[in-house]
């Protein structure tokens, strides 16, 4: 015969231990579920087994549960992958635009000494844009040739030399204002 547990003194708890280990056992997995399951199918009673309608909830709710955790297993790689496919797409096109600017580049290096014609802003003498009345920037055409080629901020712009009213002039051209180069 077992005899009663007796008080013996005041029971003490360390309150974050118990925090710690209840955080723990929050979350119940797959085997736990397992467990469960086989431990109550080990104890029930013979004379009065398990209703059927309890043990096939039990089950669907064990397959809900995988599903779930399937799913989101899924979801995390699925978002990977997509972090992954625009980083590669970010590269792709970062690589990409180095390329066309290489080219411009080279390009724009090859038109020194060649005859261009362009439409630009008129400048005054201190080499301001000239604006009409409306406010709008004039400008006019130029033919000349390009003297040298200069990178500014991976923008090329040709150095064109050309005669205005039988004075020769030089300015800067930026390769949207060019229409013709020969």
């Amino acid at each position: 015969m077992a005899s009663p547990i007796e008080n013996t003194g005041p029971v003490y708890q360390d309150q974050t231990s118990s925090t710690t280990q209840r955080k723990t056992n929050d979350s119940l997995g797959k085997d736990d579920f397992l467990k469960l399951l086989v431990t109550q199918l080990k104890y029930q009673d013979p004379m009065q087994p398990m209703e059927d309608k309890e043990f096939i909830a039990q089950m669907a709710q064990f397959s809900a549960l995988e599903q779930m955790k399937n799913m989101a297993e899924g979801f995390t790689e699925l978002k990977t992958s997509q972090e992954e496919m625009f980083k590669n797409m970010s590269n792709l096109f970062s690589t990409q635009q180095n390329l066309q600017m290489d080219n411009l580049i080279f390009q724009s290096v090859s038109f020194t000494g060649k005859t261009v014609d362009a439409t630009v802003a008129k400048l005054d003498e201190a080499g301001k844009p000239v604006t009409n009345a409306d406010g709008e920037e004039v400008t006019e055409s130029i033919h000349g040739t390009v003297k040298a080629v200069k990178i500014e901020k991976g923008i090329p712009i040709l150095q064109v030399e050309y005669t205005q009213d039988g004075v020769t002039k030089s300015r800067n051209v930026y390769l949207g204002e060019v229409n013709q180069i020969a």
